[in-house]
């Protein structure tokens, strides 16, 4: 017997117009994921639109629209996930050689006498920012997208400020 608590029957809800329409985009996606490449909701929107002709069982006016996306989504295990990059994943290597590297600059700070040390960084300015999001499988530990090549296309800025607390004004350079 089942809990009176339940409020919708198991299995119930509108069934599939086609399941060969669902898994062949789910397929489409699965495979240009496959190659890395950066799969969007809107392509999967247009994708939907352009191979619903060829399944006779769909219906003329099928809309595509943003409710049948999210159970699309939901149906097939994707989610929307912001492609990561090996620099976002550093090893555990590293924090031994930057613990090592700041004991080393405290040690050089005390045996010298430094009048004036400057702390520079430099930060990037995209030209031509990748894309912020990707469909993806629910559960990637990666989500890995491929570029166009204009994507490393940049402006190069350098900050800097003393210890005395005087900033130096902004200084920049084109890398491209």
């Amino acid at each position: 017997m089942q809990s009176s608590s339940r409020k919708r029957v198991h299995g119930g809800g509108r069934k599939l117009t086609d399941a060969d329409f669902d898994n062949a985009l789910a397929d489409w996606v699965k495979q240009l994921r496959g190659r890395k490449l950066r799969v969007s909701r809107n392509m999967i929107l247009a994708e939907a639109k352009k191979i619903c002709a060829q399944y006779t069982s769909m219906d003329d006016n099928f809309a595509a629209s943003n409710g049948w996306l999210e159970r699309f989504m939901k149906r097939h295990n994707f989610t929307l996930r912001r492609p990561t990059s090996v620099a976002q994943k550093p090893p555990d290597a590293y924090v031994d050689v930057i613990i090592n590297f700041i004991l080393y600059v405290q040690k050089l700070w005390k045996t010298n006498d430094y009048k004036f040390v400057y702390a520079c960084d430099e930060t990037a300015v995209w030209l031509d920012p990748s894309g912020g999001t990707c469909v993806s499988e629910k559960g990637a530990k990666s989500v890995t997208v491929l570029n166009t090549g204009h994507e490393k296309a940049r402006v190069t800025v350098i900050l800097t400020a003393r210890t005395d607390g005087v900033k130096l004004p902004p200084w920049s350079k084109k890398l491209i």
